[in-house]
């Protein structure tokens, strides 16, 4: 019998507004280092994404979402173990504002054709996807 693969989901949040997307300053974190990320979080046994996201995102930049209002559009599965989704919300409410700053030095939007230079590489991997319509990536296998 074949061995069952644990899976890493990670989960993301890709928010547009006027045509430009949401970026956190991440400060000296695990898998970002000090760049510019979208929201995240990792989806620990039992949690559905969706209301990980929802969760997170309400603790990290104070917005509510539905979840009727998250729209799935990437899912990239790194081998071995890692699964990244990618919602996307176009309805929210509240207004963004940075609730942990020990966590993330800036919160800002930027175009998608011209990002900061301390960009973490899975956002553009994802805009470039989203530009070019996909919304499956497998990589390593």
């Amino acid at each position: 019998m074949a061995k069952t693969s644990k899976l890493t989901p990670i989960v993301y949040l890709v928010l547009f507004k006027d045509d430009r997307v949401l970026l956190s300053l991440r400060k000296n974190d695990v898998q970002t280092g000090s760049n510019y990320s979208f929201i995240y979080v990792y989806i620990t046994d039992g949690e559905a994404p969706e209301d990980s996201l929802i969760e997170e995102v309400k603790n990290e930049i104070g917005l509510s979402i539905e979840k009727d209002d998250l729209k799935r559009a990437l899912v990239i599965h790194r081998h071995p173990h890692i699964l990244e989704l990618f919602f996307t919300v176009k309805k929210w409410e509240g207004e963004i504002i940075n609730l942990e700053p020990e966590f993330c030095e800036n919160l800002n939007f930027f175009s998608p054709y011209d990002f900061p230079d301390n960009i973490d590489p899975v956002v553009e991997e994802c805009i470039e996807a989203l530009k070019k319509g996909k919304s499956y990536i497998k990589q390593g296998f």
